[in-house]
């Protein structure tokens, strides 16, 4: 299985007075995620199912990757990938769930993301805001890192802190 770590686009700052759930992407936050799933199109096996957190902007980054890929599969809501709400195994059991997908998006927040795919692969990770960390996963769910694929800007390589 194929496991793509998406960590959500620039958003607005947080405010006192607007829920951070609700906090949506900036006009940049759109175009990047647009821009980087127009770089993924045709670029190996396509996706089956895009899995996202609730909030608004994890959601309207799975929504413009979708549209950037032209992607027709399933985009779902996760409650495993709410923040503070997972761990490695809940990701892979998530991603078991979707039946026979081979190549599943997990759209997350950081730091979540971030220690997720450090446990994965067992070493520091820091994801930029609109990177995506590609993950191949055996059955026993041991990753290897496929590929790094981060917003202009950043660097070509999940850095180590």
């Amino acid at each position: 299985m194929k496991l793509l770590l998406v960590r959500h686009a620039e958003a607005v700052p947080r405010r006192a007075d607007h829920p951070d759930d609700w906090r949506e992407l900036t006009p940049a936050g759109r175009r990047q995620a647009r821009k980087l799933g127009k770089k993924l199109r045709g670029d190996g096996e396509p996706w089956d199912v895009i899995l996202t957190s609730p909030l608004a902007r994890a959601i309207q980054t799975a929504e413009a990757l979708a549209c950037g890929l032209k992607f027709e599969g399933r985009l779902l809501v996760a409650s495993a990938l709410i923040p503070g709400n997972g761990s490695w195994q809940s990701y892979l059991d998530a991603a078991a769930s979707m039946g026979g997908a081979k190549v599943i998006a997990l759209v997350g927040h950081d730091p979540d993301l971030s220690a997720i795919a450090s446990e994965a692969l067992g070493r520091q990770v820091q994801l930029a805001k609109g990177s995506i960390l590609t993950l191949g996963v055996d059955r026993a769910g041991k990753a290897r890192e496929l590929g790094f694929l981060a917003p202009s800007g950043h660097a070509g390589h999940p850095p180590v802190p």
